[in-house]
């Protein structure tokens, strides 16, 4: 769901990479579809019901500029963004071990995740001048926050809307359990 905002630039990245199938991908900054925030439930209604019309593996709501996403599993329920963290960061450490951030707002599953896959969890403050700065110091693998952003040491110690969706897709792909089993 690009909500007719920047996902619909963001997503080309991800163009060839694995299959898509586009909601509101006209860029129209008056948002004529519905607010751009995958915070808000309301958003996420017509990509729940579009998820559980077909045979999905998950769903994949942008934020207006593109640098948070909202995620749901393949049932079309909302999947909470600091289990996101979790999960990515468990896709990321199957490859490298190494820190991952959480912020303080996240449950504590996402430091549990992150110590059951070799991770070294490390709290972080809110807001990403901290978390990107923290990262950096400490040259984590990963960071996610409940706001939806979710950063990469190999994007720089940034933030990546497609890097968080191939780390999903890549975590389904390679087993035979959807996406709201590894929730």
């Amino acid at each position: 769901d690009y909500a007719n905002s920047m996902g619909v630039v963001e997503a080309q990245t991800l163009s060839g990479l694995i299959a898509i199938k586009p909601l509101f991908e006209k860029l129209d900054g008056t948002f004529p579809s519905h607010e751009a925030n995958p915070l808000h439930a309301a958003t996420l209604e017509t990509l729940q019901r579009e998820v559980r019309s077909g045979k999905y593996d998950f769903g994949v709501a942008f934020d207006g500029d593109a640098d948070r996403v909202g995620f749901v599993d393949e049932t079309g329920a909302i999947i909470s963004m600091d289990i996101m963290t979790a999960l990515i960061g468990s896709e990321l450490l199957s490859h490298e071990k190494g820190v991952g951030l959480y912020d303080l707002q996240s449950s504590w599953a996402v430091r549990e995740v992150i110590a059951e896959n070799g991770g070294t969890p490390m709290m972080s403050r809110v807001g990403h001048a901290f978390i990107k700065q923290q990262m950096r110091d400490n040259n984590a693998v990963f960071a996610g926050e409940l706001s939806g952003h979710y950063y990469f040491r190999r994007n720089f110690f940034t933030e990546s809307s497609s890097m968080a969706t191939l780390c999903v897709a890549n975590l389904v792909s390679r087993g035979d359990k959807p996406l709201s089993e590894h929730v």
